[in-house]
């Protein structure tokens, strides 16, 4: 385990090291939740959002009928559902 140092600003604001941010997957402007355990160690685990919170964040392609996307989303779970039965009735 590598240990890094960071100072706290007067702010109560810590950079997170590049390495860390790099082995979380994030970057700006992404989010951390920091939780504590029983032993009272902290923990850092980056945010992921759901794909739900993600809808309308990115404005529509023009000339494009959102419905196309919605249901370009819906064949490609159904594939993806047609994928998984099919591996478990190979197991």
């Amino acid at each position: 385990m590598k240990n890094y140092v960071a100072t706290i600003s007067s702010k109560g604001q810590v950079t997170i090291p590049k390495e860390i941010r790099r082995e979380l997957g994030v970057s700006t402007p992404g989010k951390v939740v920091f939780s504590t355990n029983a032993d009272g160690e902290v923990v850092l685990r980056p945010v992921r959002l759901k794909a739900s919170e993600l809808l309308g964040i990115v404005p529509a392609i023009p000339g494009r009928d959102p419905g196309d996307f919605e249901e370009m989303i819906r064949e490609a779970m159904d594939d993806k559902a047609d994928e998984v039965v099919a591996d478990l009735w190979r197991s």
